[in-house]
């Protein structure tokens, strides 16, 4: 539609500034401002918002399976982990019955094997029971030990002893001598020169001990300095049978000296 707005100066203008002039109102309303549509958009705008909805209910439904989906494995793999956990807990409580019978098991064959070393320890102490050993003679090529322990012993006041043998034992250590090793044929003859050796050899250049297992050797001198103490202190102690003993002849108890 063509403006009817008349053309040339406003009325009432002449003889006045351009600067002076009012404003010219609009001539048209602000309804006539808005941007006009066609009735031919409008079912398309209407078409365009319902295809939008249609696939955002088909993403939400796609979401609910996905997370149904999950639930669902989540739910599955708890089932399975409840069942590994209470199969190997059945496991674990057998093995501790089966480690219990072991441990019982081990121990009993523990004090076996205590009961066998003792056993075998007393059989070798029996064998080694008419023994002694001779410490610090010098050792000659061409020596005859018999007449050696044999001379030692009548020097002791053993006039005729009973010797059954009489070698050098012991591995060979440089600038050490070889014990003799003299084994009598009475049991009282050896207690008798045992209790009489350190009084009858002070200031020899030798000395007279008993032949001792290994296990009683190790016994004897793992409480040689507490020996030594009560020694000076005016207690007597002698290494008999695997212990150290008092007087009477029990076993002396270091724990409680």
């Amino acid at each position: 539609m063509a403006d009817a707005r008349p053309r040339g100066r406003p009325p009432g203008s002449k003889n006045k500034k351009k600067d002076e002039l009012p404003l010219s109102q609009p001539s048209v309303t602000p309804f006539q401002l808005r941007p006009s549509r066609s009735l031919t958009q409008l079912p398309a705008l209407e078409y365009e918002s319902s295809e939008g909805d249609v696939a955002v209910s088909t993403g939400l439904q796609s979401l609910d399976l996905a997370i149904q989906n999950i639930t669902t494995e989540l739910q599955n793999i708890r089932s399975e982990f409840a069942k590994s956990i209470e199969e190997h807990a059945k496991l674990i409580s057998s093995l501790q019955e089966k480690n219990v019978k072991l441990a019982k098991k081990v121990d009993e064959l523990k004090k076996r094997q205590k009961d066998q070393e003792q056993l075998l320890n007393k059989q070798e102490r029996h064998s080694r029971r008419n023994n002694f050993r001779i410490v610090g003679i010098k050792q000659e090529k061409d020596e005859d030990c018999l007449k050696i322990a044999s001379g030692i012993l009548c020097k002791m006041g053993f006039p005729d002893p009973k010797l059954e043998r009489a070698h050098r034992d012991g591995r060979a250590v440089e600038g050490r001598d070889r014990h003799i090793l003299v084994k009598l044929s009475f049991f009282q003859d050896k207690v008798k020169v045992m209790k009489n050796a350190r009084r009858l050899l002070e200031g020899e250049n030798f000395y007279i001990t008993d032949d001792l297992t290994k296990k009683d050797l190790s016994e004897k001198r793992r409480w040689r300095d507490q020996v030594s103490d009560l020694y000076r202190q005016g207690t007597r102690l002698h290494f008999s049978g695997g212990y150290w003993r008092d007087s009477t002849g029990k076993p002396f108890n270091f724990h409680h000296e």
